[in-house]
C-alpha cells in the first residue's frame, strides 16, 4: 500500500465511518484491560461494563491512576464497585508483566485479554534492557504477554466452553512501514534496535505495529482455533483508527511533529467510538474466520496487503525465528503452544 492509498483509507475511515455501537453481552465473563486509565482503553472498560461483564481488571502502569479512574467509572456508570480491579501492569518489564500472568492464574476464569497499552515514540532514542523502548512495549513485550496469558484462556474456555478472546490494539500504520522491503543483513533485532541504523526504518511506531501484526499472526498460525478441543482461543489485531487521545501529547514532541498531531486531533474519533473496535474484537459471537486477521472500522480486512505474496512470507519467517527464541530467553518454554 502506498502513501496515497494509506491517505485515502485514513480519510474515507475517519470522516465516513463509524463503528457502531457494540450490543453483543459479556454476561459473565472475567475481562482484561491493558492500558485503560485513559483514552480508548478507559472507554472500553465502560462498554464491558453496559454490556454486563462480571469482572473488569484495569491492567495500568500506575494503579493510583486506575484507582482514580475507576472511581469516576463507578460515579458515571454507576455499577457495582465490585465488578472492577486495579492490576499493576507496565509492558515496559518483562518481570511486571511476568508478575501479571501469574496473579492472573489465580482467577477463577478468564474471557477475554485487549491487549491495549502502548506509547507513541518519545523524540530521544531510549534504551531498556538492552531493547529500544518502542519496540520493546509495542512488539516484545506486548507478544510476550500473550503467549504467557494463553494456557489460562485456553483453561477458561474448555471449562466455559466459550471461545476465549485476545486481541492486540495494533494500527494501520503498519500498512506504511515499508518492512517487508528492508534488506537487512544479519539479526533483524539488532538492526532495530540500533540507533545507527534507525532512519532505515521509518517511524518506530508504524515499525512496532507492523512487527506486532507478523507476530500476531504467527501466534495465531501455532494456534489455531479448534472448537471443543484445547486450542479454543481467537486472536487478532484490531486498529481502532485515529482518536483523540493523549498517547500523541503526554511527551514533548519536536516543532515538527506539532502540525502533524494537530492535524490527527482535528480529525480523530472520539475514544467512545474508537473504544467500540476494540470492544468488537472481542465480542463473544466472533467466529474463528476473524483468527489471526486484522479488523479495520469493526470489520474482518479482506486483502490485507501484510500478508499474501512472496517478500511478506520471506520476511514474517525470518521474523519468527527471531521472537520466538527471543521470547523463549524471557521465559523458556512459553512459546510451546
Amino acid at each position: 500500500m502506498n502513501a496515497f492509498q494509506f491517505l485515502g483509507n485514513v480519510l474515507y475511515s475517519q470522516f465516513f465511518v463509524k463503528p457502531p455501537l457494540p450490543t453483543a453481552s459479556f454476561a459473565n465473563q472475567t475481562v482484561i484491560v491493558t492500558g485503560s486509565n485513559t483514552g480508548i482503553g478507559y472507554e472500553a472498560v465502560k462498554h464491558f461494563i453496559r454490556l454486563n461483564a462480571a469482572k473488569i481488571i484495569l491492567a495500568v502502569r500506575t494503579t493510583a491512576k486506575g484507582d482514580a479512574a475507576i472511581l469516576i467509572i463507578i460515579k458515571e456508570t454507576k455499577c457495582d464497585p465490585s465488578r472492577l480491579e486495579v492490576w499493576e501492569f507496565d509492558l515496559a518489564s518483562s518481570k511486571s508483566v511476568r508478575g501479571f500472568v501469574e496473579r492472573a492464574r489465580n482467577l477463577e476464569r478468564l474471557d477475554v485479554v485487549v491487549q491495549n497499552a502502548g506509547i507513541f515514540p518519545p523524540n530521544e532514542w531510549n534504551m531498556s534492557d538492552g531493547m529500544e523502548l518502542t519496540l520493546k512495549v509495542n512488539t516484545l513485550n506486548a507478544v510476550y504477554f500473550a503467549y504467557a496469558i494463553l494456557p489460562k484462556l485456553r483453561e477458561s474456555a474448555a471449562k466455559t466452553g466459550l471461545m476465549g478472546r485476545f486481541s492486540f490494539n495494533g494500527s494501520d500504520a503498519m500498512f506504511i512501514s515499508g518492512i517487508q522491503n528492508q534488506t537487512v543483513s544479519g539479526s533483524l533485532m539488532d538492526a532495530f534496535n540500533d540507533p545507527k541504523q534507525s532512519s532505515k526504518f521509518g517511524d518506530r511506531y508504524a515499525l512496532s505495529k507492523a512487527l506486532l501484526f507478523y507476530s500476531m499472526h504467527t501466534m495465531a498460525s501455532q494456534s489455531p482455533v479448534v472448537p471443543g478441543s484445547g486450542s479454543n482461543v481467537l486472536i487478532d489485531a484490531v486498529t481502532p483508527g485515529a482518536t483523540k487521545s493523549d498517547i500523541f501529547t503526554r511527551d514533548k514532541r519536536a516543532w515538527w511533529q506539532v502540525p502533524i498531531i494537530a492535524l490527527l486531533n482535528g480529525m480523530a474519533r472520539n475514544t467512545d467510538v474508537g473504544a467500540r473496535t476494540l470492544v468488537h474484537a472481542v465480542e463473544p459471537n466472533l467466529g474463528p474466520e476473524a483468527h489471526g486477521r486484522f479488523l479495520m472500522n469493526s470489520r474482518i480486512m479482506m486483502n490485507n496487503p501484510m500478508l499474501g505474496n512472496e517478500k511478506a512470507e520471506v520476511f514474517q519467517k525470518r521474523w519468527k525465528s527471531e521472537i520466538l527464541p527471543f521470547l523463549e530467553n524471557i521465559e523458556a518454554r512459553v512459546t510451546e503452544i
